[in-house]
């Protein structure tokens, strides 16, 4: 197992301006206003797919992903005229990821590949994000708002899925009663070894 802090800001910049950029037709057929195009190519060309920009006047703007994930943008007046933008929260794209664990798994001296879905997530500062080694085991990564992380890595299969449970209140209750019925498992069974009759004890000669 291992905790380091390495510096991702390359996960998280998703940001750009709209200026210079044309009006025109995106794939949909839309007729996309400049904003929206400077939005969905830079998402796009990053991600390797052609997305979606939709605004709404020009101050609630949102990309649709393929999967059908909506990541909603941030836009305000820039100089010049140019309209800006940025991701509200973080994006964190799992190619970076995935090449940065595979070197600290190699580090560690069990080399093998890592797997982080979905391609693109976004993500609340100090949210975790599990990633899955080739091996079984699991590496946990903390994303705060300055890009940093922190990470974790458990090599055994067994203890990175109890690791990883994420205990929703039905699933605390549920054990909460488990525990407690083997509590009273044990209750039951103290007191159940014979009793012995003193008067019955014979003296060894």
């Amino acid at each position: 197992m291992r905790v380091g802090r390495s510096s991702t800001a390359s996960l998280l910049l998703f940001a750009g301006f709209a200026n210079g950029i044309a009006c025109g037709s995106d794939h949909t057929g839309h007729d996309a206003s400049a904003l929206e195009r400077s939005i969905a190519t830079s998402i796009g060309e990053r991600l390797g797919v052609p997305v979606v920009a939709r605004c709404m006047g020009l101050v609630a703007c949102v990309t649709l992903l393929p999967d059908g994930d909506r990541i909603p943008i941030i836009t305000w007046p820039g100089k010049n005229g140019a309209w800006e933008w940025r991701v509200e929260g973080l994006l964190v794209a799992s190619d970076v990821l995935e090449r940065y664990l595979r070197e600290v798994v190699r580090e560690m001296g069990a080399p093998q590949d890592v797997k982080c879905s979905p391609k693109l997530r976004r993500i609340a500062p100090n949210d975790r994000v599990d990633c899955w080694l080739a091996n079984g085991g699991k590496a946990f990564v903390t994303v705060r708002a300055d890009g940093s992380t922190s990470v974790e890595v458990e090599p055994d299969k067994v203890a990175a899925d109890a690791r990883s449970e994420v205990v929703t209140p039905a699933r605390d209750e549920q054990m909460t009663k488990s525990s407690r019925a083997l509590e009273d498992e044990d209750d039951d069974g103290e007191g159940d070894e014979p009793a012995i009759d003193a008067g019955a004890v014979e003296s060894a000669p």
